[in-house]
């Protein structure tokens, strides 16, 4: 799967180290993968929560990172990834 874009991902952990290696982890799960419906992801990647835009919680909901998913063509933007408080 495309990830776009690991930037955001990367500006995020440069001030918040602790998730710095989930979220990489979360990064490279999510390029190799070849998903073909939504089942699959959650078998894969939780907590999850699905929507339009699916959100993963991190560090006991401390963190997310919300993403748009397309499964055709096996695309993934991630939005932004936040603390909690900033949403």
């Amino acid at each position: 799967m495309h990830v776009i874009s690991f930037k955001k991902i990367r500006e995020f952990f440069s001030t918040h180290r602790d998730v710095a290696s989930s979220l990489t982890a979360v990064y490279k799960t999510v390029k190799k993968a070849n998903w073909q419906k939504l089942a699959e992801l959650k078998e894969v990647i939780r907590p999850l929560i699905l929507g339009p835009i699916h959100r993963l919680q991190y560090s006991g909901n401390k963190y997310r990172l919300i993403a748009r998913i397309v499964f055709e063509p096996d695309r993934s933007l991630v939005v932004a990834v936040m603390t909690h408080e900033e949403i």
